[in-house]
């Protein structure tokens, strides 16, 4: 796999910095390979749960003092918004 969760952490399991991403992930196939592999971590790591994974996002937003408030509203997590399905 050119790309996977290796290509980008260092040694102590730490994302890498955003300058060597290029470095290690070559084009937009390794990129998908790379957040296929990191969903798929996440949902096993959950066991499936969605509120779960729901609930990982809004702390990520807090740490990173993102607006968590907007991700609680109603209708963020709601499906009839256009996503890549609704794509020809």
């Amino acid at each position: 796999m050119a790309g996977s969760y290796r290509h980008v952490v260092d040694s102590n399991n730490d994302l890498i910095p955003n300058e060597k991403f290029p470095d290690m992930i070559e084009n937009l196939g390794d990129a998908y390979e790379t957040i296929e592999e990191m969903y798929h971590m996440i949902d096993i790591l959950a066991r499936g749960n969605k509120a779960l994974i729901a609930e990982a996002y809004y702390k990520y937003l807090e740490r990173v003092g993102g607006e968590h408030e907007m991700a609680r509203r109603d209708g963020f997590w709601d499906k009839s918004t256009k996503t890549w399905d609704d794509v020809d």
